[in-house]
C-alpha cells in the first residue's frame, strides 16, 4: 500500500513539473529604458535582454543558456529618409568588435525548443513495480508532455508573430520584435546601421 501511495504522490506531482509558456507582452517591456540614437541617421533603437526569464519562461530560458543563444526584444524607430530591411540593415556587434548575425526563425526555434520525447521507459520498469504504479507514473508523464506540446505551440505562435525576419520598416514607422542572437544571455551589444 505504501508503494501505491508514493506512486500516486509522485505521479500527481510530476504532472505539474512543466509550466505552460507565458506569452511575452512586448508592450509591457522596459525597452525604452535602453533607447539610443544611431549616429548619422534618424534611427532610434531600444533593446531588452533576458526576455524569457523576465516572462517566467524557465523552460526556454534554460535552453537559451544551454545553447548559448539569447532572445532579445528590439524596438526600431525609423525617422530617416529611406526604408530599412530588418535585421539585414543592422550591424550587431559584441564587445570584442566581432559582428554577429541573428539566427533565422527556423534555427532559433531549434535552439530554444526542447523536443518532446516519446520515451516509454518509466521508473516503474526499472523497479519492476505493479501495474498501478506504472499507470500513475505514465499519466503524470503524459500530462507533462502534453503541457510541453501546448507550450511549444504557444511559443511558436508568439515567435512567428513577432520575429524580425525580412521585415521592411518604412520611413516614419516603428516596430518591436524578437531576434535570437548566437551569444550568451546578457552579452553587451552594439547596434548600428550597415
Amino acid at each position: 500500500m505504501k508503494k501505491y501511495l508514493i506512486g500516486i504522490i509522485l505521479g500527481i506531482s510530476w504532472s505539474g513539473c512543466v509550466s505552460l509558456y507565458q506569452p511575452i507582452k512586448i508592450e509591457s517591456l522596459a525597452i525604452n529604458d535602453y533607447r539610443y540614437g544611431l549616429k548619422e541617421s534618424n534611427v532610434e533603437i531600444a533593446l531588452d535582454y533576458d526576455v524569457l526569464t523576465g516572462a517566467s519562461n524557465k523552460m526556454y530560458s534554460k535552453r537559451e543558456k544551454k545553447n548559448n543563444v539569447s532572445l532579445v526584444v528590439l524596438n526600431v524607430q525609423n525617422l530617416g529618409e529611406k526604408e530599412l530591411l530588418l535585421p539585414e540593415d543592422l550591424l550587431i556587434q559584441i564587445n570584442t568588435g566581432d559582428s554577429i548575425q541573428p539566427l533565422q526563425l527556423e534555427k532559433a526555434m531549434e535552439e530554444l525548443v526542447d523536443p518532446v520525447t516519446n520515451k516509454t521507459n518509466t521508473i516503474g520498469d526499472i523497479i519492476e513495480a505493479p501495474f498501478l504504479w506504472e499507470l500513475i507514473w505514465g499519466v503524470g508523464k503524459t500530462v507533462n508532455e502534453s503541457k510541453k506540446v501546448i507550450s511549444h505551440v504557444r511559443f511558436s505562435i508568439d515567435m512567428n508573430e513577432h520575429y524580425l525576419e525580412q521585415y521592411t520598416l518604412e520611413t516614419g514607422q516603428s516596430t518591436t520584435g524578437f531576434l535570437v542572437l548566437p551569444v550568451k544571455k546578457g552579452t553587451p551589444l552594439k547596434i548600428s546601421l550597415r
